[in-house]
């Protein structure tokens, strides 16, 4: 996963808020129970942002997740290993974008945690 899978992944989020919003029917619910379906991912990617703590490591260029990384300031170790040597996107962005595999554009790879 990377950066542009996470765009991605905000972008059919937005998109499905505003088509609600504007009355389009996106699913068989009251559009309240979808508007906060939406808004609460929203709010988790906006959590889940990538943080660089350059200090901390000989890899400068290794990203973390700011909000479960291993050096969050609570100092959790919740992350787990996102593309390759970094800890960011983080699982649990994994995990949101596994919930939009069947829609067009989606990668295969950005939903399993690799």
């Amino acid at each position: 996963m990377s950066e542009e899978a996470v765009t991605w992944l905000r972008r059919q989020i937005t998109s499905e808020l505003g088509a609600v919003r504007s009355g389009v029917p996106t699913r068989a619910e009251p559009a309240q129970h979808i508007i906060a379906d939406l808004e609460s991912k929203l709010a988790i990617l906006d959590l889940h942002i990538p943080a660089n703590p350059a200090e901390d490591y000989d890899h400068p260029d290794w990203l973390e997740c700011a909000e479960c990384g291993p050096n969050s300031p609570g100092g959790n170790f919740m992350a787990a290993p996102g593309d390759g040597d970094t800890w960011w996107p983080c699982q649990t962005i994994h995990l949101l974008a596994s919930g939009y595999r069947y829609r067009l554009g989606y990668a295969e790879h950005w939903g399993n945690g690799g």
